[in-house]
């Protein structure tokens, strides 16, 4: 999926291994850099990214998947 950065600050007191997701930039085929993003706890994510979703239009239709499963369970557990 594609998307951009762009700040001037970064996050400390966290480690590496509780970063959510790997992000490589990628230019004519060279990878220029990478670097782990984003904090989740939970159904929360922070970060910095802004995703391009017409980049992998796939992306809306599994995150709406995702929201309808939390929702099941979430109706699941009322009704025990």
């Amino acid at each position: 999926m594609r998307g951009h950065e762009f700040h001037r600050s970064k996050v400390e007191g966290i480690g590496e291994e509780k970063l959510a997701y790997n992000v490589a930039k990628i230019r004519d085929g060279v990878l220029l850099k990478e670097w782990k993003c984003g904090a989740s706890t939970g159904n929360v994510l922070g970060a910095y990214a802004h995703i391009h979703f017409y980049s992998c239009p796939e992306m809306p239709q599994y995150f709406i998947g995702k929201c309808l499963n939390y929702k099941q369970k979430k109706l699941s557990i009322k009704e025990i």
